[in-house]
């Protein structure tokens, strides 16, 4: 577990020096955040339950859909989900679902993702709860849940991630 994160962390950096708005001057690359999970909260204990994503796959027809769910309880607005993504153990995202109505949402153009696949993540809200929802296709077998992890990036909670089972 320990060498995704890492893996995955000098990925994550290199794409976040890429990430300036090339019309603002004044803005910065992205500051990488350590990545954290349901069994690894680090400095975000307590927030695990409320952060770490949700993995349901749904097989149908040989085809696998994966839906990947984070709920934020009573968010604010400057706290919320950025993006759910799919990546490998060497780091490369497979997929991701990036959220419309994330403020971040126009600083994240389509063109250059660096998925393979790209969606718009749906945000369902009940009472003052905000589920951040995404689906994806993709193979699934005993190999790839090895090979594939499910990460979820917050705006104030950092980087969290989520095996298969």
């Amino acid at each position: 577990m320990k060498q995704k994160q890492y893996l995955f962390l000098l990925v994550l950096i290199s794409f976040a020096c890429n990430q300036q708005d090339q019309n603002d001057p004044s803005s910065k690359p992205i500051t990488p955040q350590a990545v954290y999970s349901k069994e690894d909260a680090g400095n975000w204990q307590g927030k695990e339950e409320e952060h770490t994503p949700l993995i349901e796959v749904l097989s149908k027809n040989g085809e696998n859909n994966i839906v990947v769910s984070v709920t934020l309880i009573n968010p604010r607005p400057s706290h919320y989900i950025e993006k759910i993504f799919i990546a490998d153990t060497k780091g490369k995202p497979y997929a991701e679902a990036v959220f419309k109505n994330s403020p971040v949402s126009n600083a994240m153009p389509n063109t250059d993702a660096p998925a393979e696949k790209e969606n718009i993540g749906e945000i369902i809200s009940s009472g003052s709860n905000k589920t951040y929802r995404a689906r994806f296709s993709m193979p699934l077998d005993e190999q790839t849940k090895k090979e594939y992890a499910v990460y979820a990036r917050c705006s104030q909670h950092d980087l969290w991630m989520a095996e298969f089972e």
